[in-house]
């Protein structure tokens, strides 16, 4: 077993009178999160369930399914109660993923797929907090759908005191999807082929802006369009 301490940072955690309260780092929202057609959904791992429910789910259109896929070498979940693991940030749980182990998020993103024609340009953003040390940071991939202006922050939200350079990283993806035909949406974080990943925290944001065929438009501008006609005429 890999020892994988519990660590704590003080930008991230606050004393009270009745003892320690840790606050988590705040998630990076992103600029239209909040609008219509917007979802979110977020996990903490507080549990060794493979198929965890999530603790954040703003989602109108249906309960994600989300998949925790262990791969070669994994040490499994982090439990808080274990002072050898690696529990987090604030030491509430997290997944060891093992060598191309990875976590998938289904959710959806509209109510319906689009109608025949027309289609989703969907922006999404995904942020993960995991450990880099010992072990690697994850990447981020979309099976089926190849991403759009896609870019990639990283913040460190955690520094371990016990193993001076190893830290607990914030890495946010952010881009967009065209072109949509269907209403679900896969995400991933996989950990590399040569190295586990520990992974605290995920949350996946989408946006989706349908996008009407083109005979729609015609049909919503024929009216405008012999308006006009009929003022020239006149």
């Amino acid at each position: 077993m890999i020892r994988k301490p519990v660590c704590l940072f003080p930008a991230v955690a606050a004393f009270a009178a009745s003892g320690l309260i840790v606050v988590r780092a705040a998630t990076p929202l992103p600029a239209w999160y909040g609008e219509p057609n917007t979802t979110r959904q977020g996990y903490e791992f507080t549990s060794a369930s493979l198929t965890p429910p999530a603790n954040i789910l703003e989602n109108a259109y249906g309960t994600p399914m989300i998949t925790v896929n262990l791969g070669g070498f994994s040490d499994g979940w982090q439990d808080p109660a274990n002072p050898i693991e690696l529990s987090g940030v604030v030491a509430n749980g997290a997944w060891d993923l093992g060598t191309a182990g990875a976590v998938t998020v289904q959710c959806q993103v509209g109510a319906t797929p689009p109608a025949q024609g027309a289609y989703f340009h969907i922006d999404f953003q995904v942020y993960v907090v995991a450990y880099r040390g010992i072990t690697s940071l994850p990447s981020f991939e979309s099976p089926g759908f190849t991403a759009l202006n896609l870019s990639l922050a990283q913040t460190t939200v955690a520094q371990d005191p016990q193993f001076p350079g190893a830290t607990w990283e914030g890495r946010t993806w952010a881009g967009s999807f065209d072109q949509v035909t269907t209403n679900t949406i896969m995400f991933a974080i996989r950990a590399p082929g040569n190295n586990t990943a520990v992974i605290d925290t995920y949350e996946v944001f989408t946006r989706a802006t349908l996008i009407p065929e083109p005979s729609a438009i015609f049909m919503l501008t024929l009216p405008v369009i012999g308006w006009s006609l009929r003022r020239r005429r006149s």
